[in-house]
């Protein structure tokens, strides 16, 4: 290794360092060490080797501060004591330290007696990557003069050279606890947030992003009885034209509080602006509505970095409403809006601003059209009656006298009519509730032939959606196909498709789930017809996604057959999502299960396409991820074993279709188990794909 390569790696490892002392706990640090160093273990030992070496050096220096003989009037400042001065600056105590500094409460006697924080860098912490980030906090406060915003006193250097910083002091209580111990009303709570959102838009303006915005950032003070929230700790801010990587972090690495962090940030983008800010004060804004923000912090901790970014990146929080309550159900709706807007994970679609947030809190505030709502005609009049109650009300009346003479006979034709349409269908819901009821208490009673039979005397059907009938029919489905019965097994899930909820607005993994036994199910029975309908019920539902793993069922039930040029157009947007979504290139081996399938899915979408040189590719690609899902395994090998006949490899394609061969059949003879080396419909896939490679490279053969 080169001289000037063992500088980069020692410059590298002295920012990961200092970058895992600002990790709150060992978790968190684990995570951080994991994704700076990815594959080279020798920055790795690195760094922990400087890790562990901390505390032997603090003792070391600690030590021998104690033992050195200094000149009278001259000493070394670590801990620094109740009395001691730091320029016109006596110290009081210690309020809390990070990785590099720490700050202390102080008192300062002239030009004016008041209290402040101080913020000095630790001793042993003045390299140029830790000075740098300390001075750029500072210039950061000095350009921000705001009520709402942390003040900057003064600035100097210690007699040994420690940068530090005077700053106003802020007692106060973080935002969510003053609101919730305080039992504010949530319109006291919205203004609050306003205040917040005018100070972050001073911030914006003066060219910085926060990029920590969180409640513990956010104080509460109170003053003559009056709430004032204060921002504070921009000690990871960034000035919004600098670059990314300009040694105040580690380039690419996500920095701030995971759950309130905006999906740019964990997804490591270098040009986080303004919209980052937003989404965060967006997520603070849900908790104060909510009384807990979309994603437990500590959940997404435990469940390792990539599990978290998947989540940020991807999963969809339910609406704030849904989780406290709001007497008013157009209000609460119009919150919705306001709050999911903020948080919208493309940042496009994000307010642009912390001053437009503000604005739609207020007109919420003011009985006015909110911005987040699509604006309609109805919607705006609605919102003018409101504004002019009497006016609007007296019009209305009179309007009404007008039309009632008119109406009145029809009126009450209509209502009786109705009437009796309504109690048919009520009748109706009544007895299938029953049928289905009496069919979840046999399921549960281990009775599931009895629950089959009383689903039959309704004729298999159901008009309304149900959670309830939702299990039912899954729980019959997976019985009948265990008993060989996939006829029955296949009217069962189509049956299930129809009663389940589905949420336009909730797209995880979980919505499209219950869909993926249907297609093999109904092919494996020859039921072409309606297969060809079910194909187009999902492209209707999942056609235009924007979310790569719903991209990727709807490639994998769609193509288990070979597809018409139609059918191939209709799919082309969901297989240039699933493709964009893929980090890396061919021989990157896939991060989790979910790539490692779309991989699959992308296979044979080429395959299907006329191209089976890049369904090769793809489907080795998936082949690189080794973990307890076999049946993804095959299914690549029989998709790549037809591509290869397709090319001329026959010797290549007899090998791929005899592994999988052997596998399937071996996992076919085995009773039919929900879930073994992969779920059921994927060995259901796999066995379709095999019939279908064995005629293919067999008669090449």
């Amino acid at each position: 290794m080169s001289g000037e390569e063992t500088k980069d790696r020692s410059d590298r490892a002295e920012e990961i360092f200092l970058g895992a002392l600002e990790c709150p706990d060992a978790a968190q640090r684990e995570i951080f060490l994991r994704d700076c160093c990815g594959t080279d273990a020798q920055l790795r030992r690195i760094v922990e080797g400087m890790l562990e070496d901390l505390p032997k050096a603090t003792t070391f220096f600690e030590t021998t501060s104690q033992n050195l003989s200094l000149p009278q009037g001259f000493h070394i400042e670590d801990d620094l004591e109740e009395g001691a001065l730091i320029g016109p600056y006596r110290i009081v105590r210690l309020l809390g330290e990070g990785g590099s500094s720490r700050v202390y409460e102080a008192e300062q006697d002239v030009p004016v007696r008041r209290r402040v924080a101080v913020k000095i860098l630790k001793p042993g912490m003045d390299t140029a990557a830790v000075i740098a980030r300390f001075e750029a906090e500072r210039q950061t406060l000095a350009v921000l003069e705001h009520p709402n915003i942390s003040r900057v006193f003064d600035a100097g250097a210690t007699v040994t050279g420690r940068p530090y910083f005077v700053m106003e002091l802020v007692h106060g209580t973080r935002i969510t606890d003053y609101c919730f111990a305080n039992h504010l009303p949530l319109e006291e709570r919205l203004r609050l947030a306003c205040q917040v959102c005018r100070a972050l838009q001073h911030a914006h303006n003066k060219g910085i992003v926060h990029r920590d915005i969180k409640p513990s950032n956010i104080l509460i003070s109170v003053i003559d009885s009056v709430a004032v929230p204060k921002l504070i700790d921009f000690g990871i801010a960034k000035a919004i034209d600098t670059p990314a990587a300009s040694g105040q972090t580690i380039q690419g690495q996500p920095i701030g509080t995971p759950a309130y962090m905006s999906p740019e940030q964990i997804g490591g983008g270098q040009d986080i602006d303004t919209r980052s800010d937003v989404y965060s004060l967006g997520v603070v804004l849900y908790e104060l509505i909510a009384g807990k923000p979309p994603f437990d912090n500590d959940a997404l901790i435990q469940g390792g970095f990539e599990t978290m970014r998947q989540r940020l990146l991807y999963e969809i929080p339910a609406r704030p409403s849904s989780q406290a309550g709001t007497k008013d159900l157009h209000r609460r709706k119009e919150l919705d809006w306001i709050v999911m807007k903020a948080i919208e994970k493309d940042r496009e679609k994000r307010y642009s601003t912390a001053h437009a947030l503000a604005a739609d809190l207020e007109n919420y505030l003011r009985n006015e059209p909110v911005r987040a709502h699509p604006p309609s005609r109805f919607y705006r009049l609605k919102k003018l009656f409101l504004r002019n109650r009497i006016a609007s009300a007296s019009v209305a009346f009179a309007a009404v006298a007008l039309l009632t003479g008119f109406t009145a006979s029809t009126f009450l034709y209509l209502r009786t009519r109705a009437a009796e349409q309504q109690q048919t269908l009520l009748r109706k819901a009544a007895e299938e509730r029953a049928h289905v009821t009496k069919a979840a208490i046999l399921i549960l009673e281990e009775k599931p032939a009895e629950a089959d039979a009383e689903i039959r005397l309704m004729g298999g059907d159901l008009t309304q959606p149900s959670v309830e009938a939702t299990n039912v029919f899954r729980t019959l489905a997976i019985w009948s196909a265990r008993n060989g019965d996939w006829k029955t097994s296949a009217d069962r899930w189509l049956a299930m498709s129809r009663v389940s909820r589905y949420d336009e607005n909730d797209m995880t993994d979980k919505v499209t789930r219950d869909l993926l036994p249907i297609a093999p199910t109904l092919v494996m029975t020859c039921d072409f017809a309606r297969y060809r309908q079910f194909q187009q019920f999902l492209i209707q539902r999942l056609g235009n996604t924007t979310f790569p793993f719903a991209a990727e069922h709807l490639l994998k039930l769609c193509l288990l057959t070979p597809a018409s040029p139609a059918l191939l157009v209709q799919l082309q947007h969901a297989a240039a999502l699933a493709e964009q979504s893929m980090p890396g290139n061919a021989s990157t081996t896939p991060t989790d299960w979910m790539e490692a399938w779309r991989c699959v899915a992308i296979g044979l979408w080429y395959y299907r396409s006329g191209s089976p040189e890049k369904a090769i590719v793809w489907c080795s690609r998936s082949l690189l991820r080794r973990d307890w899902e076999e049946a993804r395994a095959m299914q690549a090998l029989l998709i790549r074993a037809m591509s290869r006949k397709t090319t001329g490899d026959i010797e290549g394609a007899l090998t791929d279709l005899e592994a999988a061969r052997t596998s399937i059949k071996q996992h076919l003879l085995q009773p039919l188990d929900e879930m073994k080396d992969g779920y059921f419909h994927d060995w259901l896939n796999a066995s379709i794909l095999l019939g279908e490679a064995e005629r293919s490279v067999l008669e090449a053969r």
